[in-house]
């Protein structure tokens, strides 16, 4: 990171500690981290993945830009960090069939006109994609400025 300590936030640390170590076991987890902007949430982000870090955790970042990125970018991002077509974890057409369903506003073909069943079936074909990779090495997934 930056060189500089980490400073409080103890709970907050204990806590996404306990998370990681959960992970780390095969036992995922959603942590949320809110608040007012500029109190450090992406600090202790990087604190967190820097821990993710030595426990051999992979870490995955992904940011939202303040405005014109389309829906789900975030996940986009993360698909494409996972699924690097370079590595030896997926087909490079695994990669891109998932991105593509991400960006595409129609959803998956098999959903028809329902626009409630096709979100549906687009995440869980998200989760289960990342499942795989996340069965080989634990992974800390960050969604950073949602």
């Amino acid at each position: 990171m930056d060189g500089r300590g980490f400073v409080g936030r103890t709970r907050q640390l204990a806590d996404l500690d306990r998370a990681l170590v959960d992970a780390a076991s095969g036992r995922g987890e959603l942590v949320l981290l809110i608040g007012e902007p500029g109190i450090g949430k992406t600090r202790l982000a990087a604190e967190v993945a820097r821990r993710a870090h030595e426990r051999c955790v992979a870490v995955v970042w992904a940011t939202c830009p303040e405005s014109g990125a389309p829906a789900f970018w975030p996940w986009t991002q993360v698909l494409r960090s996972v699924f690097d077509p370079a590595s030896t974890t997926a087909s490079p057409a695994a990669s891109l069939g998932l991105a593509a369903a991400l960006l595409d506003p129609t959803g998956p073909p098999s959903a028809g006109d329902d626009p409630e069943l096709a979100r549906f079936l687009l995440f869980d074909a998200v989760e289960t994609a990342l499942r795989g990779p996340a069965r080989a090495q634990p992974r800390l997934v960050v969604l950073d400025d949602l």
